[in-house]
């Protein structure tokens, strides 16, 4: 997911870049922005206005999974090992909590 952000962000200045040159290198004669020295950044900023309209569009199609290792995996235990640093929940699964206490020959 990071590499498509940069990448996209990448493409995006680019094309924001040349299209602020092709505007200033020749401006409207007529019209709203006609000898109006923010003719270049406001095309700019309709380009950038397009942009996220089309990556609002595209959010309903994105899914998020989990992002590197594995899958925490599930199983049932005894009572007895919850003294050992697993916690056990009504439905039988575990979490295992890792704990390391520092005595003062550790620092």
């Amino acid at each position: 997911m990071q590499t498509v952000t940069k990448l996209g962000t990448a493409i995006a200045y680019g094309l924001s870049t040349a299209i602020f040159k092709a505007v200033k290198r020749s401006p409207a004669t007529s019209g709203y922005y006609a000898g109006d020295p923010v003719e270049p950044y406001a095309a700019t900023w309709w380009c950038s206005a397009a942009i996220a309209a089309i990556s609002l569009a595209l959010v309903p199609f994105l899914t998020i999974k989990t992002q590197g290792g594995r899958e925490q995996d599930t199983c049932a235990v005894s009572e007895d090992s919850a003294s050992e640093g697993v916690s056990v929940d009504e439905e039988k699964e575990i979490t295992v909590v890792s704990v390391r206490v520092l005595e003062k020959t550790d620092i």
